[in-house]
C-alpha cells in the first residue's frame, strides 16, 4: 500500500490529508484513507463511508482550506502618554479585552463607531 501519489497538477495526495476537487463547489472536501496500486479511497465531507475510485493522475484536486470565519472588527480610540506627550490612535481589534491587553498602559480606551474601508488605488 502506498501512502501518497503525485497528480499531474503537482498536488501530492497523502493518506490522512484533506483535499477538494478543483471544479466542485467550495466546501465539498474529502479525506484520503487509502492509496493502493490502482485505486484510492476517501471519505467525503467526514462521512463514515469509504468511496473507492481509480487513481487518475489527471484529476484536478487541490489541498483543502477550511473557510475562515469573518472577523467582526471593533474600532477603538486609544489615548496614550508617550514620555509626557499625549497622542491618540484609532485601531481595530476583535474585542475590548484584546485592545486593553495590547494597550495595557493607555490613559483611556473607548469603542467608537467609524466606518473604515480599503481604498482601491
Amino acid at each position: 500500500m502506498k501512502t501518497s501519489v503525485k497528480l499531474n497538477n503537482g498536488t501530492v495526495l497523502e493518506v490522512g490529508k484533506t483535499y477538494e476537487f478543483d471544479k466542485f463547489e467550495r466546501g465539498d472536501y474529502f479525506t484520503m484513507v487509502f492509496i493502493g496500486k490502482d485505486k484510492m479511497a476517501y471519505q467525503y465531507n467526514s462521512d463514515e463511508i469509504e468511496h473507492f475510485i481509480s487513481i487518475d493522475k489527471r484529476l484536478l484536486i487541490i489541498p483543502y482550506t477550511a473557510p475562515q470565519e469573518e472577523i467582526n472588527w471593533k474600532t477603538f480610540l486609544i489615548e496614550i502618554d508617550w514620555n509626557g506627550y499625549t497622542s491618540r490612535e484609532i485601531v481595530q481589534f476583535e474585542s475590548m479585552e484584546i485592545a486593553e491587553r495590547h494597550y495595557n498602559s493607555a490613559i483611556s480606551i473607548a469603542e467608537v463607531k467609524l466606518n473604515i474601508e480599503p481604498v482601491n488605488s
